[in-house]
């Protein structure tokens, strides 16, 4: 008998628990590590970039070491992903300079 014959998924064994930080479910392993989406690392930067939050104010909620908080924002700045969000957070301030 396999996992999908008793309605269980191979990924299900794997997590233990769901962490909640900043609004967004964090999965945590059966080990308790957390397993960080890459989208929910793009929102966390981005709002670190906005001043929205603090790093010191991630770290705290996220429960992590404040740089692994400063690793998340370097992995971003060399992703296409990232470049899309500065160009944003780049014309948002023009848009905001301008008024």
């Amino acid at each position: 008998m396999n996992a999908h014959t008793r309605n269980e998924l191979l990924s299900d064994k794997k997590i233990g628990d769901v962490f909640y930080a900043f609004g967004y479910s964090i999965p945590v392993s059966k080990t308790g590590k957390k397993l960080w989406p890459a989208l929910f690392k793009r929102a966390i930067v981005y709002k670190l970039m906005t001043n929205e939050l603090t790093a010191n104010q991630i770290a705290t909620g996220c429960k992590i070491p404040l740089p692994m908080v400063y690793d998340w924002k370097s992995a971003n700045h060399t992703g296409q992903q990232w470049y899309y969000g500065q160009c944003q957070l780049n014309s948002l301030k023009l848009a905001v300079a301008r008024q």
